[in-house]
């Protein structure tokens, strides 16, 4: 069986030539984010404080860490000066996405079935089938998906 998100991740590097995907979930007081290396090394957990500095040098240590390459960034939103923050470096791609879209962009990577609820917070895995509810802040994978522990949503933990 293939492995979905390492499929789609390959190929949108492939065509892109992304240097990483990065999926950012901008919140009120911290921002976490997942950095995933176009040369298949683990994904990895960030969190941010929110302050333009933060902001900045977060943006700076990535130009340096993947030689000013494009960087794809998936975030929650279409506006707003976390945006307009971004915007200004060239090899930042926005990928803006509308938070009510969220539920159709997971069944596009994972099966999730009819009335199943997705908690807030929650993350379905590529390649998932979800047949039963995924309560808050769980992961599911596999097929059948089973929900993983509680991811922590604590200050400088790694989930």
């Amino acid at each position: 069986m293939l492995n979905a998100s390492k499929t789609i991740t390959q190929i949108m590097n492939t065509t892109t030539n992304f240097a990483a995907t990065i999926g950012l979930d901008w919140a009120d007081q911290k921002h976490d984010l997942w950095i995933r290396p176009a040369d298949g090394s683990k994904a990895e957990h960030v969190r941010l404080e929110q302050t333009p500095e933060t902001l900045h040098e977060w943006v700076a240590q990535l130009r340096e860490r993947f030689g000013n390459r494009p960087i794809a960034l998936a975030v929650e939103t279409s506006r707003g000066a976390v945006i307009s923050a971004l915007m200004a470096y060239d090899f930042i791609v926005l990928f803006p996405v509308n938070p009510k879209g969220l539920k159709s962009y997971r069944g596009a990577f994972a099966l999730i079935g009819h009335g199943v609820e997705i908690g807030e917070g929650a993350v379905v895995a590529a390649g998932a089938v979800a047949r039963r509810d995924v309560p808050p802040d769980r992961a599911a994978i596999g097929n059948p998906a089973r929900n993983m522990p509680r991811i922590s949503r604590t200050p400088n933990s790694q989930p």
